[in-house]
C-alpha cells in the first residue's frame, strides 16, 4: 500500500513505553566500543581531538566526565535493522558510522556559527583552532566510510555508502540554506521546511502502519541478543 505512513492509536498502544530506552542502552553498549576503536586508531592528534569532542577526556587526555551524546541516530539504525529482520553484526557499524558522520556535522556547525561551547564543554575549534576542527570533521567523515568498507557484504557495503554520502550531500545543502535564511526579513513556511528537511536529512517513507509493526523483533534484539553480540 503507498502513501504517508500513518501510525495508528493501536499501533502507538501496542509500543512499550521503555523501549525507546532500551533501544538507546544497547545502542550505547554495543556502538560505544566501535566508536573507541575507530577513534583510536586515528592518528594524533586528530584522536585525542575527538576523543575530547565525544568527552571521553579532556584536551590533555586526562578523565573527564563529559557528555559523549545520546546515541539517539545509533538507536534508530538498530531500531530499523531489527524491524526489518537485519543482520546484527552489520547494525553495529553502519550505528558508528552514522554517529561519526553526525559528529562531523556538529564540528563544522560549530565553527559556522561560532559557537564556544558544546555539551556544556568548550567546542574544538575554541581549544585547537577553527582549522583544527573543520579537519577533525572530515577526519570522521572519512572514519566513517572506512568503518562501512568493512562490512561482511561487499554488495551492502557499496549501497550503504552511497546512501550515506547522499545523505551527507542533502546535509550540506540543507545546511547552507539554513546559512541563506539568517537575516532574512521574511521566511516562508515551504522554504523553512525545504531547509529543515535537508539539514536532517529526513528519509522518505511509504507504506502503512502495518509495515512498522516490527518493534516485536525490536523487542527481541534487546532482550535476547547478548550486548557486544556484534
Amino acid at each position: 500500500m503507498g502513501g504517508v505512513l500513518t501510525l495508528d492509536a493501536a499501533f502507538l498502544g501496542s509500543v512499550p513505553a521503555d523501549l525507546g530506552k532500551a533501544l538507546l542502552e544497547r545502542a550505547r553498549a554495543d556502538c560505544g566500543p566501535v566508536l573507541h576503536r575507530a577513534i583510536e586508531s586515528m592518528r594524533e592528534p586528530l584522536a585525542t581531538m575527538a576523543g575530547y569532542h565525544l568527552g571521553w577526556w579532556n584536551a590533555d587526555r586526562s578523565t573527564a566526565a563529559g557528555s559523549s551524546g545520546k546515541y539517539f541516530r545509533a538507536a534508530l539504525v538498530y531500531a530499523a535493522a531489527a524491524a526489518c529482520g537485519g543482520d546484527v553484526g552489520d547494525a553495529t557499524p553502519v550505528s558508528a558510522a552514522v554517529e561519526l558522520v553526525h559528529n562531523f556535522t556538529l564540528l563544522h556547525d560549530d565553527v559556522m556559527d561560532g559557537d564556544a561551547t558544546r555539551r556544556g564543554r568548550p567546542t574544538v575549534w575554541s581549544v585547537w583552532g577553527v582549522g583544527g576542527a573543520i579537519l577533525l570533521g572530515d577526519a570522521l567523515h572519512a572514519t566513517a566510510v572506512r568503518i562501512l568498507t568493512g562490512l561482511t557484504d561487499e554488495c551492502v557495503a557499496v549501497r550503504a555508502i552511497r546512501r550515506l554520502q547522499m545523505s551527507c550531500l542533502d546535509l550540506c545543502i540543507g545546511q547552507f540554506e539554513d546559512c541563506l535564511l539568517e537575516g532574512q526579513p521574511e521566511v516562508t513556511v515551504d522554504d523553512y521546511l525545504r531547509m529543515a528537511a535537508g539539514k536532517m536529512n529526513r528519509p522518505g517513507m511509504s507504506g502503512d502502519s502495518s509495515s512498522w509493526k516490527g518493534w516485536g523483533h525490536v523487542r527481541w534484539f534487546i532482550e535476547e541478543v547478548p550486548a557486544g553480540a556484534a
